[in-house]
């Protein structure tokens, strides 16, 4: 028989329904943006929809060179809206595993755009970045980049007159967590992501129209949440 989904117990708002939680399905993520030269960390989940996205890069990006969506953060990059908590929007999570996706390259006739990742920039990221999980500051997973396997994104192959086969993931693992991951509503839960050595991608531009190959990566954990009922 299968365990039971247990969630934390913390102080719920006074218009909540004491004792009663909505259980559900829900996803919980947040992105950084990497680019040529980078070799540091960030902290990813404390900054909320609104504010400037992360960036790892080894020279300073303007602006203008970015696409608009790595620069600020949307529901599309993540879903905290309670700075370094996931708040009552979403309540209490319980995660069942964790994804990154690396945001990939568009080729159009053999031309392909300044950001966004090709084979090259993911051989790279994988083998250069860590991600370590913590809760209230307190190590829960640690490891390589390529063992957090993706939970989504483009992939798949085309052909040479442009028949596409290219689908939303073909094996969408991730990180399976067997022990129980609670995260109440209150708690910090954060994701440092480091770039141990000078990310090395295709483009080591900065020049005007360039942004040195910039790549956004998403990580997110999916679970059960148990929200308020009012």
């Amino acid at each position: 028989m299968a365990n039971a989904t247990v969630f934390p117990s913390p102080q719920r708002p006074a218009t909540a329904v004491q004792g009663i939680g909505d259980s559900h399905d829900d996803n919980v993520y947040s992105a950084v943006v990497l680019a040529h030269g980078g070799a540091t960390t960030q902290t990813l989940f404390l900054a909320g929809i609104g504010a400037p996205i992360p960036q790892i890069t080894g020279t300073a990006i303007t602006a203008a060179n970015l696409p608009a969506h790595y620069l600020t953060y949307t529901p599309t990059t993540t879903m905290i809206q309670q700075s370094g908590q996931l708040g009552n929007s979403v309540g209490d999570f319980s995660i069942r595993a964790i994804g990154v996706t690396i945001d990939t390259q568009q080729t159009i006739a053999g031309v392909g755009r300044v950001w966004g990742a090709g084979a090259p920039e993911v051989v790279d990221i994988c083998s250069k970045c860590r991600l370590e999980v913590k809760l209230s500051n307190k190590r829960r997973v640690l490891g390589p980049l390529w063992s957090f396997p993706t939970l989504g994104g483009p992939a798949g192959s085309t052909t040479a007159n442009a028949t596409s086969l290219v689908q939303n993931s073909m094996f969408a693992t991730g990180r399976r967590i067997a022990s129980k991951f609670e995260v109440a509503r209150n708690d910090t839960l954060t994701v440092d992501f480091t770039a141990d050595a000078a990310l090395a991608f295709s483009d080591t531009s900065f020049a005007s129209t360039h942004a040195g190959q910039a790549t956004l990566v998403w990580v997110l954990c999916i679970g059960t949440a148990n929200s308020d009922v009012r």
